[in-house]
């Protein structure tokens, strides 16, 4: 009897096993008193705990056919055939699974969540993602190969902001919020920043970087010519182009020697109507500029490029430039003499009808 009792599974099967033997019992008990109601007593316990017996293990069956699983397993290779570890498996709306170090995965399907087929997405950093779709026939031993990333400019480059489009005593500056995106599974080593400029006549010109800040709104620091961006990780940073020039150098070395001799400058900044260069100077900083000042109406080109372990990425895109924006930056010609527009740190200040620079939309990137 104990060893019936260590394989009942359900309530209903208890109870028929306890009528079963109080049965028995009873019918040892009344073996010599066989009266007709004590028969009918007997055979009617015997027939319900049969009942109770079937019902028992019917509703046992049934609840273990509702909660049963079924599986979802496989292994993840590269194209060489070697296993991929870590990689993650997810079937929406059912589960998901991660690779062990030999590349298989399981994923347990509750009947509640069965489908007739399934959608499995494999992803894992340096490869393109990978999608199958199943039977409920084909859901064990299945075999996903994935694709190495290819590194493109569309994957590496992208620009996360406005543009700042402005001058420098006439010299061109872009300002540019660069993001780099590394999808593969190696460090991607960048360098050669490069950004060129079309007008809308299609004369180019190419502006070389000068210095480069982590956000706006901090001060400029020097300039990061080389970045290594680690496989699935992103750098940012604003990379200011502006234009080189020879004749600056001697420019700024005049401009400097009259700021001198106003020390309350370096305290103060500009201040308009306190003149600090003087007459002869700012007319030889305005014919620079006239000379130097590329920016008109129009739809722009710009083209910023780079160079990655090697090989060049270049994207494409396009800015507008209205006529109050132009001549808002022509016109800080006229402040010079104050010292607006000289001083690298101060060299976008507004003042009056002049605005040196502009945050300008982009048209798109391709």
């Amino acid at each position: 009897m104990g060893e019936v009792i260590q394989h009942v599974t359900t309530p209903l099967a208890l109870a028929a096993v306890a009528l079963l033997a109080g049965a028995g019992i009873l019918q040892a008990a009344i073996k010599k008193r066989t009266s007709v109601a004590l028969k009918m007593i007997i055979r009617y316990g015997f027939g319900l705990a049969i009942a109770l017996s079937v019902m028992a293990n019917a509703s046992y069956i049934f609840l273990k056919w509702s909660n049963s699983e079924s599986i979802i397993s496989g292994i993840v290779r590269d194209p060489s055939g070697k296993a991929l570890s870590r990689a993650v498996v997810d079937v929406p709306g059912v589960g998901r699974g991660i690779t062990d170090d030999d590349g298989s995965f399981t994923i347990a399907v509750p009947r509640s969540r069965r489908h007739a087929t399934y959608e499995l997405t494999t992803t894992m950093n340096g490869f393109e993602p990978n999608q199958v779709n199943l039977t409920d026939r084909e859901t064990e031993g299945v075999t996903i190969s994935l694709q190495a990333v290819v590194l493109t400019a569309q994957k590496l480059i992208n620009i996360s902001s406005d543009l700042l489009v402005a001058h420098f005593v006439g010299l061109p500056e872009v300002d540019v919020p660069i993001r780099l995106y590394n999808p593969t599974s190696a460090p991607v080593q960048v360098k050669d920043f490069l950004l060129e400029v079309k007008s809308p006549e299609g004369t180019s010109v190419e502006i070389p970087p000068y210095s480069t800040y982590m956000s706006r709104g901090m001060p400029p620091m020097p300039l990061l010519a080389q970045v290594e961006v680690t496989p699935g990780q992103t750098f940012e940073a604003v990379w200011i182009f502006l234009e080189q020039d020879v004749e600056v150098a001697a420019l700024t070395q005049r401009v400097n020697f009259d700021l001198e001799a106003h020390p309350a400058f370096f305290q103060t900044g500009p201040q308009q109507g306190q003149a600090v260069l003087s007459p002869i100077t700012a007319e030889i900083v305005g014919r620079f500029m006239d000379n130097k000042f590329i920016w008109k109406p129009g739809t722009w080109k710009f083209d910023p490029s780079v160079s990655a372990d090697g090989s060049k990425y270049l994207r494409e895109g396009s800015f507008n430039l209205t006529d109050s924006q132009v001549s808002e930056m022509r016109n800080i010609r006229q402040y010079f003499s104050f010292g607006y527009g000289l001083n690298f740190v101060t060299r976008l200040l507004p003042v009056g009808n002049a605005l040196p620079g502009h945050y300008i939309q982009m048209n798109g990137l391709e």
